[in-house]
């Protein structure tokens, strides 16, 4: 158990005993909704407080705003085409060729089977940011568009305790029911865009950073294992043709990591010696490999069948070989434990940002992208025919998230 670990936990453990007394201490503005008794229930803390800063807020920059929400319903209808093809592949490729990593799964705060891991702190200030803007997106939207809105609040997802937070906004349904169906639209595909465009702004932020604090050298950020990665060499996967491969011929063993080519590293400064060497190598040119456990391979470059000896061969696949980053001299944990918690949350910052925005726009029940094609249905068809087919829509759609969803747990 190292210190990383125990920071995240004690900062989920704080943040989950925070949520309760502040529930507990606003008893009248709660309500509950069991769903599975008092194991799996949702909490709702509605108040009044926020909405007249985000009515201000649509008045003031009405141009803004307007022009925002015509660019977010194009964008939205974008990203439904996108997510509802990416969802009909993943589930058609199921039955073909079925995938390593599943398409959709869930992502919490603890490792498990079908789960996507996050660190708690990158978990919880991620939901808390991207539901914030989500939800007074489509507020300000609604009030752009002269909705009235009841309350604002969080809704808190519960197993027990208190554990998954979504802000929400509460409009009137009466008055949003007699609003253009254009209006409600850009109401609902709100939420959503403000979802990609915090993607691009967390993106932007984390290649910047990257780049400073790691641009120098051949390391990288991996989220998904919460590491710096440096590259440390490269290694041969496979052979190919070898009846001519000059690394099949003289021996050079697979699966090895070499971090030396010619008495260089592989990797220096950003640079890929290996790379330049084979782009000026020429058939017949010596090339010294020498392993991490200090073997060294000696063998002359093949030449390439049917470019007239112009062009060398190795005769092997290739892939990078990795190994845990860290600094040196004063202060490296420090430094270490700062720049990876930096990098870490800008980059479950856009992640989340993308997948959140991007899942809520599937054509489907109660999620925004079903209230859109349900607004666009009842353009287009009378009411009781349009009803009936978003009906049809949102069970087709989520009877292929269910199966996706649910079969990474009999890997």
């Amino acid at each position: 158990m190292n210190f990383e670990f125990i920071l995240h936990y004690v900062f989920l453990a704080v943040f989950i005993l925070g949520l309760t007394i502040f529930l507990l201490k606003r008893k009248k503005n709660t309500s509950v909704e069991k769903v599975l008794g008092y194991f799996f229930y949702i909490i709702l803390y509605r108040t009044k407080r926020g909405l007249q800063f985000i009515d201000n807020l649509a008045k003031k920059h009405y141009k803004f705003f307007n022009v925002m929400a015509k660019i977010g319903v194009v964008i939205s209808f974008g990203g439904m085409i996108f997510v509802s093809f990416f969802l009909i592949y993943n589930f058609i490729m199921l039955f073909i060729q079925p995938p390593v990593q599943p398409a959709f799964a869930l992502v919490l705060p603890f490792p498990g089977k079908g789960i996507v891991f996050v660190p708690p702190i990158f978990w919880v200030i991620s939901i808390m940011v991207l539901a914030i803007f989500h939800e007074g997106m489509h507020g300000i939207i609604a009030r752009k568009n002269k909705i009235k809105l009841h309350s604002a609040g969080f809704a808190v997802a519960s197993f027990i305790v208190p554990l998954l937070p979504a802000a929400f906004v509460e409009p009137d349904d009466k008055d949003l029911e007699r609003k253009k169906k254009s209006k409600q639209i850009e109401m609902f595909s709100a939420g959503p865009f403000a979802n990609i465009v915090l993607f691009v702004v967390f993106l932007g932020l984390f290649l910047l950073f990257d780049s400073i604090l790691l641009g120098n050298s051949n390391a990288y950020y991996d989220p998904l294992q919460n590491q710096i990665l440096s590259v440390e060499g490269v290694k041969f996967v496979d052979y190919y043709m070898k009846n001519e491969s000059p690394v099949f011929a003289n021996d050079v063993p697979l699966n090895l990591s070499f971090v030396e080519i010619n008495g260089k590293p592989i990797f220096e400064d950003g640079k890929d010696n290996l790379i330049e060497f084979l782009d000026d190598a020429k058939p017949g040119d010596l090339m010294s490999l020498t392993a991490v456990n200090g073997s060294e391979y000696i063998f002359p470059l093949a030449a390439q069948p049917g470019t007239n000896g112009e062009r060398p061969l190795l005769g092997a696949q290739l892939t990078y070989s990795f190994a845990p980053f860290s600094y040196t001299g004063k202060f490296a944990s420090i430094k270490l434990f700062s720049v990876k918690f930096l990098l870490g949350l800008f980059a479950w910052l856009y992640i989340l940002n993308l997948g959140v925005g991007l899942f809520n726009l599937l054509p489907m029940g109660p999620l925004d992208g079903g209230r859109m094609i349900k607004a666009m249905y009842e353009t287009m068809f009378k009411k009781g025919n349009a009803v009936r087919l978003w009906k049809i829509t949102s069970y087709v759609f989520l009877f292929m998230l269910l199966v996706v969803f649910i079969y990474p747990f009999f890997l």
